[in-house]
C-alpha cells in the first residue's frame, strides 16, 4: 500500500520489536482495567479499537501504518485477556 519496500520494511521492523514489548508493558494495566470496568464497556473498547485498526489499515501512509501497529500491539493482549 505504501508503494515502497523501504517504508514497508520500517513498519515491519517496528512491529517486530513493538509486539513483545507492548504485550509485556500493557499486561499490568489490562489487569487493572479488566478488574474495574464492566463487561459491556470492555466489549465497546474492543470494538472501538478494532474499528480504528480497520480505518488505519486502509490509509496508505507511513504514519497510519505506525498507528495501526501501535493499536494492534495494544489490542492483542487486551483481546486475549478479555476473551479468556
Amino acid at each position: 500500500m505504501l508503494n515502497s519496500a523501504k517504508l514497508a520494511t520500517k513498519i515491519n521492523e517496528f512491529f517486530d520489536w513493538a509486539l513483545p514489548v507492548g504485550g509485556v508493558v500493557s499486561t499490568p494495566f489490562l489487569g487493572v482495567m479488566l478488574d474495574n470496568l464492566s463487561t459491556s464497556l470492555v466489549l465497546f473498547l474492543l470494538v472501538f479499537m478494532i474499528t480504528l485498526i480497520g480505518i488505519m489499515g486502509s490509509i496508505p501512509t507511513l504514519w497510519a501504518g505506525f498507528i495501526n501497529v501501535i493499536l494492534f500491539v495494544l489490542l492483542r493482549p487486551f483481546y486475549y485477556s478479555a476473551m479468556s
